[in-house]
């Protein structure tokens, strides 16, 4: 089956909500196995349970509160790790974590924070508000193995850009004005 996992604090601008309204048409349209874990607390945690239930959205649980030594273990079966943020962000270090965590794909809301870690690869923003898009987005990368394949095999090499020796390095430099 394909895992694909949301993590963050339950609240509006982090777009879980977008990721429902896609998720009521992926069900329609994928016929694979796949499950959804969504992960987190915050105020609107009853209204996306709510949501789910309302509208019949199969395979989704939510697990609530994650600890820091619990979120790479979840990241890391991530077959699709997916961030639909609208807005707010001024950098994606949880688009990072996911990456480091080995997640096969990480999907980020297209706002600046997120832009800045996966601008260079445009099939891996989205614009949450935009269902059908959102849709298509999650489908085409559930449906295709080698789109998978391709975008972990980027996330393996674009990490090292923000591994401590690379960042630390530069910023020493920067410091001692080289």
């Amino acid at each position: 089956y394909i895992h694909i996992v949301v993590l963050g604090r339950l609240v509006e601008r982090k777009g879980q909500i977008w990721l429902l309204k896609a998720l009521r048409q992926v069900q329609d349209i994928y016929t694979g196995d796949y499950k959804v874990t969504i992960a987190g607390k915050g105020p609107m945690k009853s209204k996306l349970e709510q949501y789910v239930n309302r509208h019949n959205i199969k395979n989704v649980t939510f697990v609530g509160f994650v600890e820091e030594s619990a979120k790479p273990k979840l990241l890391s079966s991530a077959d699709i790790a997916v961030f639909p943020s609208t807005g707010g962000e001024s950098f994606g270090i949880v688009l990072i974590e996911a990456m480091a965590a080995n997640s096969r794909v990480v999907i980020g809301g297209d706002n600046v924070g997120y832009r800045s870690v996966l601008g260079s690869h445009p099939e891996l923003l989205v614009k949450p508000t935009n269902t059908n898009e959102f849709t298509k987005k999650l489908v085409g990368f559930m449906s295709n193995s080698t789109a998978r394949q391709k975008a972990h095999k980027w996330n393996k090499q674009e990490i090292f850009k923000y591994d401590v020796s690379t960042v630390g390095t530069k910023l020493t430099n920067i410091y001692l004005k080289k």
